[in-house]
């Protein structure tokens, strides 16, 4: 699974205003001080209740954002009023990229488990590289094989160091 963009904040988020009224289509925000807001790309919000609008942007030019995607992920792009208070909050985009990259780089997923139950004797058990193996317990005597197949796992008798 790729991992989705996951865009740096800035500690306390430290806000901006509108520095001109937005209109629902503009992809350009002017802004009071831009430097404010994290290096693009990253998102910010206009707004501080439920009525704000995240928008995720592609540039920075003096006080300006540019190539911006208005209503990001899910938010409903509004016109909004000069001096509208804009910042880079924690979105529900933030929140979302972080749990599903985790969980991507976890393993974690909806696959069924396989209980296995060795008996005497040699067992063989393959899995992949990525397995769970959740509460592995593993009791009695085992031998493991260092030398491959030319080894019996009991001794390292008849081998030598190369070199000595």
């Amino acid at each position: 699974m790729a991992q989705q963009t996951m865009y740096p904040a800035i500690a306390n988020s430290p806000g901006t205003e509108l520095s001109a009224a937005l209109t629902v289509a503009a992809t350009t925000i002017a802004v009071v001080d831009a430097t404010k807001l994290p290096a693009a790309p990253n998102v910010f919000t206009i707004g501080t209740d439920e009525s704000s609008e995240t928008i995720l942007y592609t540039g920075k030019s003096g006080n300006s954002l540019t190539g911006c995607t208005r209503g990001f992920d899910g938010t409903t792009s509004k016109a909004w009023v000069i001096g509208s208070k804009v910042a880079r909050y924690y979105t529900a985009y933030d929140h979302e990229a972080f749990r599903k990259n985790l969980t991507d780089l976890s393993g974690v997923t909806n696959e069924s488990t396989t209980d296995v139950i060795l008996s005497a004797g040699q067992q063989i058990l393959n899995a992949t590289k990525n397995a769970r193996l959740k509460g592995l317990k593993v009791q009695g005597r085992t031998l493991i094989d260092l030398l491959g197949g030319a080894g019996s796992g009991e001794s390292l008798t008849g081998w030598s160091l190369a070199g000595s």
